[in-house]
C-alpha cells in the first residue's frame, strides 16, 4: 500500500508542533485522527516515529529523515496543486496608453499581485489616439484589460469600468495672477492662458481641447513636459497657466510663486480599468477587482 498523503500530513504537523493535540488544533482534526494516521504510517513503514511522553512526542531519528523528505514532498505537492488550480485563469494581457500617469508603478503591483497568485501578466501597448481605438483594442482581444483616462461621459455599454481614481483638476498660476485671487475658476476663465500639460501628455490633451472648445477657451502654445522646474519657471515667469496632477504640485511648489486652484466644475477626468463585458470568467473578475484594490493602497495617483 502506498504512503498515504494525509498520514504524511500529520506527521509532518506533529515533528513540527512537538504534540499530537497541537497537530490536531492546527490540522482541525481530533487527538484520535491525528493519532490512528501516526500509527497506520508506522506500521507502513515498520519503524517508530515518535516517543510519546509526558512533555509530549519526540521524534526518533528515522522521523529527523523522514521530516526533511516528507516536508520536500508536501511543498511540491501544494504547489502543483496550485498550479493546477490556476492553469489558464490568471494570464492576462495589459494594456497600457502611453502618458497613462505612473504606470510603471501600477505595472510592478500587478506584477507581485500576480506573482502571489501563481499567474503571468503580459504588457500590452496601446494606442491612445482615441477613445475608441482604445476601445477596439479591448473588444477585440488584444488587451484583456486596460488603465486609460477617459470622461465620465464617455463610457461605453460594451465596457465594464473599474474605477481606480478620479479627480477635478488642479490649476496653477502664478500667485499674482487674477485667477489667484478668485474663489473658484472655471474653464471660461482661462481664455487666452497658455496651458501646459505636464507628462500625461498623450492620454489627456484630446479632453483637455475639447473642453476648452466647448468653454471657447483657447489653448495657446500647448506644450509638454515632465520637467517640474520647467513648468515652475513658466509660471513664475507668467507665460502659462497650468493644468496638472496633485502629486506633481506635492513634488514641485513649495514655494511663494505660484498658487493652486481646483478648476471648477466641469470636468472630472477618470482613471479606470475596462474590459469587455462578460469576457472574463468570475475568477478572473474577481482578481481584477482585487488588482483594483491593491493599487488603490499602494498608488498615489492625482
Amino acid at each position: 500500500m502506498a504512503i498515504n498523503y494525509y498520514q504524511l500530513q500529520c506527521f509532518v504537523e506533529v515533528y513540527r508542533a512537538g504534540s499530537f493535540r497541537e497537530a490536531g488544533k492546527n490540522l482541525y482534526m481530533s487527538y484520535q485522527g491525528i493519532s490512528q494516521n501516526i500509527a497506520k504510517l508506522e506500521k507502513h513503514l515498520g519503524r517508530p516515529l515518535f516517543i510519546r511522553d509526558s512533555n509530549g512526542s519526540a521524534p526518533t531519528d528515522f522521523a529527523d529523515y523522514l521530516y526533511e523528505k516528507a516536508s520536500t514532498i508536501l511543498a511540491q505537492i501544494d504547489a502543483f496543486e496550485h498550479d493546477l488550480l490556476h492553469y489558464d485563469r490568471h494570464h492576462l494581457k495589459l494594456g497600457f496608453t502611453e502618458g497613462i500617469i505612473f504606470s510603471y508603478e501600477i505595472a510592478d503591483t500587478l506584477r507581485e499581485l500576480m506573482q502571489d497568485e501563481g499567474g503571468q501578466i503580459t504588457t500590452v501597448n496601446v494606442p491612445y489616439t482615441e477613445f475608441k481605438t482604445v476601445k477596439d483594442t479591448v473588444l477585440s482581444g488584444q488587451a484583456d484589460l486596460v488603465w486609460l483616462f477617459h470622461r465620465a461621459d464617455e463610457l461605453d455599454p460594451q465596457l465594464t469600468y473599474i474605477p481606480i481614481k478620479s479627480s477635478r483638476i488642479n490649476l496653477v498660476v502664478g500667485a499674482d495672477d487674477p485667477l489667484a485671487q478668485q474663489e473658484t475658476v472655471s474653464w471660461s476663465d482661462l481664455d487666452g492662458k497658455s496651458i501646459i500639460l505636464p507628462r500625461e501628455r498623450d492620454g489627456l490633451s484630446d479632453i483637455f481641447r475639447d473642453q476648452c472648445s466647448r468653454f471657447n477657451a483657447q489653448m495657446k502654445e500647448l506644450a509638454y513636459t515632465s520637467e517640474t522646474q520647467i513648468i515652475e519657471k513658466l509660471i513664475r515667469e507668467k507665460q502659462a497657466g497650468v493644468l496638472m496632477s496633485d502629486r506633481y504640485i506635492n513634488i514641485a511648489f513649495s514655494g511663494k510663486n505660484v498658487c493652486v486652484k481646483k478648476l471648477m466644475p466641469e470636468l472630472e477626468i477618470v482613471v479606470s480599468a475596462a474590459y469587455a463585458n462578460h469576457s472574463l470568467s468570475p475568477e478572473m473578475e474577481e482578481l481584477v477587482h482585487t488588482m483594483a484594490e491593491r493599487i488603490n493602497e499602494t498608488t498615489q495617483y492625482w
